[in-house]
């Protein structure tokens, strides 16, 4: 029964720590025992986290509660939704990145057929003095 309500206590802290005096008060045993129960607690697969010994807390990464009531469900769409703006954004990112750059290949392949245009139309002409002359013909 204690391991299910240390997977509780962990699942219910919005900090994601939990200090050993709370676990030792919540689980009614010494403090000198809280690391053992927080190890049970993550070898029966209920909790996943870390102890800090120097800190006194176990800083909780994943739990699994016991009854997936309302709440979970509403913190599971919060999140979701949170994804989904997330990702919205970076695929507005990536929208408008791929334009530019296709904007940036347009400039330059009208650059490259301007200069091109511009090099043939110089065929005509010769050079004369370190100059370029252009022969115009007289109708």
């Amino acid at each position: 029964m204690r391991l299910l309500t240390l997977a509780s206590l962990a699942a219910s802290t919005s900090s994601r720590e939990l200090e050993y005096k709370r676990i030792a008060k919540t689980l009614q045993i010494p403090a000198e025992d809280v690391e053992m129960w927080v190890i049970d607690v993550i070898r029966a697969g209920l909790v996943e986290g870390n102890l800090s010994q120097e800190k006194q807390v176990f800083l909780v990464h994943r739990t699994t509660y016991r009854v997936f009531g309302e709440k979970q469900w509403r913190e599971v769409a919060t999140r979701l939704d949170t994804w989904k703006d997330s990702l919205r954004n970076v695929l507005e990112v990536v929208r408008r990145e791929r334009q530019a750059a296709e904007a940036q290949k347009e400039r330059e392949l009208h650059e490259v057929e301007r200069k091109a245009q511009g090099a043939s139309g110089m065929g005509a002409g010769r050079r004369v003095g370190g100059r370029d002359m252009i022969e115009m013909g007289t109708d």
